[in-house]
């Protein structure tokens, strides 16, 4: 039920002034990584069920993560980022509101691949906080493939790791995002 009414408003705030269907696009199997690399171990999280909205007119993004709907290789690995550093009980989701910034300068409405840029505000846990990256949006087939990658510091969002576990979670986690959005249908 969390999850139908937390993308029931993530429509309601995306739609919300925009009249025309044919330039918002959306997905709900985009997929957000992570790889925590340290000289002890690597711990790497993915999520395959981010959902997203992208207008193709305004470059308005957003999207919306369930922190429990990461999954790790390491059965343990996943029990502690839930428990012990995201608090997903508590904090459940993820969400990232931002715009393309160099949306006047490419047509998305043809296929090709365009290089943009993305701002906006990123919530993990209860910090927001400014975030600008690089990205490619490839264009084909009706279809848009967003990817994008750039880096969070755990302190930045409140993240603390534990000494015990110091030297075995790195201070600066690589992000990589990958969406592959369908035009909306209302």
């Amino acid at each position: 039920m969390k999850k139908l009414y937390s993308i029931a408003c993530l429509i309601i705030i995306f739609t919300a002034g925009l009249h025309t269907a044919g330039n918002r696009y959306f997905t709900r199997s985009g997929v957000i990584g992570f790889v925590s690399a340290t000289p002890l171990i690597d711990i790497a999280g993915e999520n395959k069920a981010v959902t997203s909205f992208l207008d193709i007119k305004t470059g308005e993004v957003v999207f919306s993560v369930f922190i429990k709907d990461f999954k790790f290789k390491l059965a343990l690995a996943e029990e502690h980022f839930n428990e012990n550093y995201m608090y997903s009980e508590k904090f459940p989701q993820s969400r990232f509101k931002g715009k393309i910034t160099n949306i006047n300068s490419i047509d998305l409405t043809k296929d090709g691949i365009y290089i943009v840029g993305v701002e906006g505000q990123l919530t993990i846990k209860d910090r927001t906080n400014s975030v600008a990256a690089k990205g490619t949006l490839t264009v084909k087939d009706g279809k848009i493939e967003a990817r994008s990658e750039f880096s969070v510091q755990l302190k930045d969002y409140n993240i603390e790791v534990p000494k015990i576990v110091d030297d075995k979670v790195a201070k600066v986690i690589p992000i990589t995002v990958r969406m592959i959005y369908k035009a909306y249908q209302e």
